[in-house]
């Protein structure tokens, strides 16, 4: 893809020591005022597609849904629809289900981008009870996740000439889902919430980045290459204790590497401190809009202490934008899942946020971990 900027590789590229300045533009001047940002953004955005998602085609302009089945379900408390949606002339098709309490109204939604799997009755019905829909994306509708197979879905196949892979993919996914809902007279436009665990929290992120109509992103457990640090790694008793998920684990052959751009390649091992990113980066692409990341303590995957690094070195781009409540955080004991406690966390987060309250009380640490910001963060804010 065309970019008014280039970008090193890892051969070009110096060492960067701490982590990239997110006020930092791509002639070395500083971002000093809020109305710089949008610029600043439209650059930190290329950055990020560049290294981790590739680029994802524009919105086709032309989706629409169907509902093909309909039921009541909880005892009558919620209406359960399949849609299927199509766009992009025809060559995208994908059903969803959407959950939603059955009575008049407009909701805010979840659009949740998941694997199928066997009960999820308890948050379904906690959601419906607190006046939530939530409209459920399966990945392999869209994208199968598989180093083989993952450009033969319908994402793929519709748009071969983009150098997205399969994060992007699930993104633009829950983005058309979005068309989908605002055309819907159930759905709260000013409400809709981009959210999943894992890999798909990270396409999650990538989806509210991507497409500011999202008015929150709730992410869970998303790791490397969602919003834990590239360079700085640890478990729940801090820097270098116990193991993390590394960008070597995701970009090399035998891991998933079909996930991120080709551009990441070369940046393993010692060369991560030459990466011109890292990834506080995507927390500052969706201010000054509300995010929450939710992670268990013991997740060997999510890269606790990463986590909370990048939260620190994000926080001064919330606080620029006039928004320092709405970047928060939460752990819980455990590990790597998205589990009722996380979800009532998320829908305690909504709440607040959604009917413009503030988040204290949430960007807190674990009493483990000290991600002492003095060693990274020593660009601060602009106007320090």
């Amino acid at each position: 893809m065309s970019s008014k900027w280039q970008f090193p590789d890892s051969a070009s590229a110096p060492v960067i020591s701490g982590l990239p300045d997110p006020f930092m533009g791509p002639r070395g001047k500083r971002v000093k005022t809020p109305a710089e940002w949008t610029g600043q953004r439209e650059y930190l955005k290329e950055l990020v597609a560049h290294y981790i998602f590739g680029h994802m085609p524009p919105a086709p302009g032309d989706t629409a849904g169907r509902v093909i089945n309909s039921a009541e379900k909880y005892d009558g408390a919620a209406l359960e629809e399949t849609v299927r949606i199509t766009c992009s002339g025809g060559k995208v098709v994908f059903d969803v289900e959407a959950l939603r309490p059955n009575k008049p109204g407009r909701f805010p939604v979840f659009v949740w981008l998941r694997m199928p799997k066997p009960d999820y009755a308890a948050i379904e019905r906690e959601a419906i009870k607190r006046g939530f829909a939530i409209v459920i994306l399966d990945r392999d509708v869209v994208a199968p996740d598989s180093a083989g197979q993952f450009d033969k879905g319908v994402c793929g196949t519709a748009y071969p000439d983009y150098d997205w892979r399969v994060l992007a993919m699930w993104a633009w996914g829950q983005c058309r889902v979005l068309d989908y809902l605002l055309e819907t007279p159930w759905a709260d436009s000013e409400k809709i919430i981009a959210t999943g665990h894992s890999r798909f929290g990270k396409a999650a992120l990538w989806a509210a980045v991507c497409d500011e109509r999202f008015a929150l992103c709730a992410a869970a457990g998303s790791g490397c290459g969602g919003t834990s640090s590239f360079r700085h790694l640890g478990g729940r008793m801090g820097k270098d204790i116990g193991r993390a998920e590394r960008l070597e684990d995701m970009a090399n052959r035998n891991g998933f590497w079909y996930w991120l751009s080709n551009h990441c390649q070369g940046f393993e091992g010692e060369n991560i401190a030459k990466i011109p990113l890292d990834l506080h980066f995507i927390r500052a692409l969706i201010a000054p809009r509300p995010l929450i990341t939710v992670d268990g303590l013991d997740d060997t995957w999510g890269n606790p202490y990463g986590v909370q690094v990048s939260w620190v070195a994000s926080q001064p781009v919330f606080e620029f934008l006039g928004a320092g409540d709405k970047n928060a955080i939460h752990f819980r004991e455990g590990g790597h899942a998205y589990n009722e406690a996380d979800w009532r966390v998320v829908f305690d987060f909504c709440d607040a946020m959604l009917s413009g309250g503030a988040a204290r009380g949430y960007k807190t640490y674990s009493a483990d971990i000290d991600p002492a910001p003095e060693l990274f963060c020593s660009w601060g804010m602009p106007h320090d």
